[in-house]
């Protein structure tokens, strides 16, 4: 009886560390219309053109705001959750669930990607992110960063093309 009372009790401990790990609030990304940040730098990648430049449009507006994000998600280091990840989203159930890919979208390296397109969008509203992103760049503890904080500041230089640009002739 003694034993079963301390199993319950450690089921009880383990699962109340669960549920406030998952409703703990989160500081929350800058939205437009509704759609998180990290919600417009996926659709900067579509096929489709509309939402490509809906998104371009988006992220525009979001300005500055963005920067603690982006300047934290390019400073993501690849390691043993981009291989379990992997394995998770081979999985024919539960790797086609979307709360599981956008889990692990959460905490692998594409997210670090669409960062830097999002720096190179913002071009030089983005100049404040300057001194941390020189910093990130100079840092040879973290090789990934560092690639990717030096692809923002040659990405930042150059002139993002405008919506006419983007348009079909």
């Amino acid at each position: 009886m003694k034993r079963r009372r301390l199993f319950v009790i450690i089921f009880g401990c383990l699962a109340a560390v669960i549920v406030v790990l998952l409703l703990w609030p989160r500081e929350r990304e800058p939205e437009y219309n509704g759609v998180a940040l990290s919600g417009w730098l996926v659709r900067c990648g579509s096929t489709n053109q509309a939402e490509c430049l809906a998104a371009v449009a988006a992220i525009r507006h979001i300005g500055t705001n963005a920067l603690p994000f982006l300047l934290r998600w390019i400073q993501y280091e690849p390691g043993w959750r981009d291989s379990l990840g992997r394995k998770i989203l081979g999985w024919p159930v539960l790797g086609s669930r979307r709360d599981v890919q956008r889990l692990i979208w959460n905490m692998t390296q594409y997210r670090a990607i669409t960062a830097v397109n999002g720096f190179r969008i913002l071009g030089s509203d983005a100049n404040p992110a300057l001194p941390e992103l020189q910093r990130l760049a100079d840092n040879p503890k973290a090789p990934e960063t560092a690639i990717r904080a030096t692809q923002c500041l040659i990405l930042m230089t150059q002139r993002f093309p405008d919506f006419d640009d983007l348009r079909f002739r």
